[in-house]
């Protein structure tokens, strides 16, 4: 016979079987192993895929928070009865059964298959749904469970004590008294009221929070008193409060939560034209900032800790070259890694062979930095929304430590899907009103997605941080998304490229040159432009308007980097008119400049024969040393030692070489043996070049979805499907809508060799307890025995015994794994 869910899927039409499987998509993608499974064959395929445990978590995480209160509340109920009637449910909630708000709440969990109807209106729940609610509303088990083991006359001495008269020496009696005292909840209000105070205060306590407390020796009077009444019940090794007791003690008006709409303030009127001036101005410092933090990295690259990642004494130093805080510069300094401006270089000969030597820019900045500067910010935008790393939230000591920027933080794994439930929410506002202050936006944001939690800090300060985040990148100005926020909301690349460029005009090509030597470029400046003032003015200022002052000494710079007098002022003249002071001042330095000139040499030759040099300046053989003449005896060659003692050998002349001392050098054959060489100096290129490129997952868009519903439909009826639709749907469910585990830990786990990667994406996939070395934010190493259960992009999943909740590891920190 086939199941209450299976007949129910059975009555869907086609497009509400469509809708199911575009809320539901692992139903369609499932994997197997890691590789991704054939789509469901019929409805009772597709039945067994929506109830299996990580399907439910899944889908779990996108649903609301009256979502989640109703599904406790259905668990809770089912305890005594399945399926749970829709008239209990709203009677316990102090509704009418077809109250609105109840309704829509009900059709959001139905069309997810989270819950389903019956003929008779009663509300069935997916069995393995009670796992993710161990104590659903903060209630316990009931009576009926905890005392169902208990001896009859130990249930006989809790029913009198209740004050219930002797129910004798039948259990069955004594069971039943104790479960009816226990329901009269005035007489528990009343009993509890009348214990001793420290007893009163635990039961109050309990039935507020967790119904569940570990035994106190300290407390066992306490403890014992509500013990011999029924008013706990040990629970194995657990004190637990009967569900009865718990829902007394809240109070004869307390019914179970239900919060249909967002807490949501009163949104505030914003001017249109307020909020393009604030997106505009930032948007302009956020080019500055990652123009100026490439620079720096440019001229000196950021040094790597031992543990990885940038340190804060790096950071500080970015962050005065940016001019904004280190927690700033820490956020552009993610955005550029994101973008793919910086990278980390590697030496073989340090650590374990993966570990960073230092940050440094990539070719691919330069590029960056000729774009307009629309594009600039473009290019640095797009990657924000799924940018992992909540660089401004790791800074701050309420996240606990901060560690490296560019190292894996306990709050990344929430950021992006918290960062995408801040942009729904303020694109829903009503045109022209805004959020009066960030952090009225924490509880709705929590509302919509009441499970995506950080492991340590408050969700409501780390949207906060999400929101400066978004406020420097011009994407919420006055509370309000942006037209550039709500482009990059609905990735519209056309229009995002569009409002970029009327927020920020093209790249400034000319300067406005002063008296005192100073130089104002009113704008963001060209790529060769400030190139040019770089190498021969000292910069002083950024923002709407950079300033340059040219010195003596930076005039006498570019001298040095092989600039020309008369080029220098040339290419200056083309960007604006020069000042007499500023000719002047190139003139001097020029005049002065190179009395003294340095030739490299690979070697000098000496002797004190003065004939001799004259015969070797003569001989045709050794033209190719370019040798020259310094002094009478002494010659210079720009060929190495070992060359030039070999070209003068072969044209018959005997030379010796010397040390650095003028001492006779030797030279002893090598060793031979089974030594490894002295290593030659090798940087290696960075880890991520050589992992699997990302790829865009496809989408199984809503035209599939109704024709998979239509071919498991007409499965079920016994028709024959259509062999070519069938088989063009089975392709399409087979797409990827994911990287596969392999290959995120091939991504991410730099500091594991092949063979490592290997087997680790083998225990992943067998589900086989592993140990792994890890190395925490602070650099201490530590060994841990995990049975892993997923890789979610840069981190591993699993449990950690005895811990009783999953654990996620950094891949990056991940240094060695050894199978168990």
């Amino acid at each position: 016979m086939a199941s209450p869910l299976v007949r129910w899927l059975a009555g869907r039409s086609p497009e509400q079987l469509a809708g199911i499987l575009l809320q539901r998509p692992d139903s369609v993608h499932a994997t197997s192993g890691t590789r991704p499974a054939a789509p469901p064959a019929d409805l009772p395929a597709l039945a067994e895929r929506l109830q299996r445990p990580g399907a439910l978590q899944a889908a779990l995480h996108i649903q609301p928070q009256p979502s989640h209160e109703l599904l406790g509340l259905l668990v809770h109920l089912g305890r005594r009865h399945r399926p749970v009637p829709r008239a209990t449910l709203a009677h316990h909630l102090g509704l009418r059964a077809g109250d609105p708000a109840l309704t829509g709440a009900l059709d959001r969990l139905t069309g997810a298959a989270l819950v389903w109807p019956d003929q008779n209106d009663a509300l069935h729940l997916p069995g393995e749904l009670a796992r993710s609610f161990p104590q659903p509303l903060g209630l316990g088990a009931d009576a009926a469970r905890l005392y169902r083991e208990t001896p009859a006359e130990r249930l006989r001495q809790i029913a009198v004590a209740l004050g219930r008269p002797d129910p004798g020496p039948r259990r069955d009696d004594a069971y039943a008294a104790v479960r009816a005292a226990l329901a009269d909840a005035p007489m528990v209000r009343e009993l509890a009221d009348g214990a001793p105070p420290e007893t009163r205060d635990l039961l109050h306590a309990m039935a507020a929070g967790l119904p569940v407390a570990t035994p106190d020796p300290a407390r066992s009077a306490a403890q014992d008193w509500a013990v011999s009444r029924g008013l706990l019940a040990f629970s194995g090794w657990r004190l637990e409060m009967p569900a009865e007791v718990a829902t007394a003690l809240r109070g004869p008006g307390w019914t179970p939560p239900f919060t249909p709409e967002p807490p949501l303030p009163a949104p505030v009127p914003v001017a249109a034209d307020a909020v393009a001036r604030e997106s505009a101005a930032a948007a302009h410092a956020a080019v500055q900032a990652v123009t100026a933090l490439l620079d720096a990295l440019a001229g000196t690259p950021a040094a790597a800790l031992r543990s990885g990642g940038v340190g804060t004494r790096e950071l500080t130093r970015l962050g005065k070259a940016v001019g904004a805080p280190p927690a700033e510069a820490r956020f552009w300094l993610v955005l550029a890694h994101a973008a793919g401006l910086v990278e980390a270089v590697h030496d073989r000969a340090v650590g374990y062979g993966m570990d960073p030597v230092h940050y440094g820019v990539t070719e691919a900045h330069r590029r960056w930095q000729r774009l307009s500067p629309a594009r600039r910010l473009t290019a640095l935008l797009r990657h924000w929304p799924a940018l992992a790393p909540a660089a401004l939230a790791a800074h701050r000591g309420g996240f606990g430590p901060a560690g490296a920027a560019l190292t894996p933080h306990p709050v990344d794994a929430v950021a992006p899907r918290l960062k995408a439930g801040l942009l729904d929410l303020l694109a829903g506002l009503p045109e022209g009103a805004g959020l009066p202050a960030p952090f009225a936006a924490g509880p709705a944001v929590g509302w919509h997605r009441p499970l995506d939690r950080p492991l340590i800090g408050d969700r409501d300060e780390l949207v906060v941080r999400l929101w400066e985040e978004a406020r420097l990148c011009g994407v919420i100005a006055h509370g309000t998304l942006t037209p550039l926020g709500r482009a990059l909301l609905r990735a519209d690349d056309a229009g995002l490229d569009r409002i970029a460029g009327e927020l920020l005009p093209d790249a400034v090509t000319t300067a406005l040159f002063q008296n005192d030597l100073t130089v104002v470029v009113p704008g963001i400046p060209a790529a060769d432009l400030a190139a040019l003032l770089d190498a021969c003015a000292d910069r002083e200022s950024r923002g709407n308007a950079g300033t340059w002052r040219f010195t003596a000494g930076s005039v006498r710079r570019a001298l040095d980097d092989g600039h020309r007098a008369e080029d220098l002022r040339a290419a200056l003249a083309a960007a604006g008119t020069l000042p007499q002071a500023l000719d002047y001042l190139i003139t001097d330095v020029a005049r002065r400049h190179g009395h003294v000139r340095v030739r490299p040499a690979g070697c000098v030759l000496h002797t004190d024969d003065p004939a001799l040099v004259a015969e070797i300046l003569s001989t045709r053989g050794l033209a190719a040393l370019n040798l020259t003449a310094v002094a009478p005896t002494v010659l210079v060659s720009p060929a190495g030692v070992a060359e030039t003692l070999a070209v003068l050998r072969a044209a018959g002349f005997a030379p010796a070489a010397e040390d650095a001392t003028g001492g006779p050098l030797i030279r002893r054959p090598a060793v031979t043996g089974d030594e490894d060489p002295e290593p030659e100096p090798w940087i290696a290129a960075p880890v991520r070049q050589g992992a699997p490129a990302r790829q865009a997952a496809p989408e199984f868009t809503p035209d599939d979805a109704l024709q998979l519903a239509k071919l498991l439909l007409t499965a079920t009826d016994g028709a024959p499907a259509d062999p070519v639709e069938e088989a063009r749907l089975r392709i399409a469910a087979l797409r990827p809508r994911s990287r596969p585990a392999d290959e995120e830990i091939a991504l991410h786990a730099e500091r594991l060799g092949t063979a490592d990667r290997d087997t680790l994406a083998a225990c992943v996939r067998e589900r086989r307890s592993v140990y792994i070395e890890y190395v925490n934010a602070g650099g201490r190493r530590y060994t841990r025995l995990v049975e892993p259960v997923a890789v979610d992009g840069e981190f591993l999943v699993g449990w950690v015994p005895p811990l009783p909740e999953e654990v996620s590891f950094a891949l990056g920190r991940i240094v060695s794994v050894t199978p168990e």
